[in-house]
């Protein structure tokens, strides 16, 4: 997968950073402040709010399958953020 670092994934679906990307499986937090997912798959807010300023869109991968899904969330959320220069 492209955008995934590389050894990050399984199987043929592992991560290539052909990107340059190198987005690592970090997982995510819930609104209880329980972290989970960790090398399972990983989620990055949007600066694009859904709505109303309670919601934002967001990016995600997991280990298996080259899916980026994109969809969107309460900010309650624990995402992580990938600071992109114009």
């Amino acid at each position: 997968m492209a955008l995934k670092a590389i050894g990050q994934g399984s199987g043929s679906d592992t991560g290539t950073n052909t990107s340059g990307f190198s987005a690592l499986l970090a997982g995510s937090r819930n609104y209880n402040v329980y972290f989970y997912g960790l090398g399972i798959y990983t989620y990055f807010w949007s600066s694009t709010e859904y709505n109303n300023s309670y919601y934002a869109f967001y990016l995600s991968l997991d280990t298996i399958g080259s899916n980026i899904d994109l969809d969107y969330d309460g900010k309650v959320f624990g995402f992580s953020v990938r600071c992109v220069k114009d």
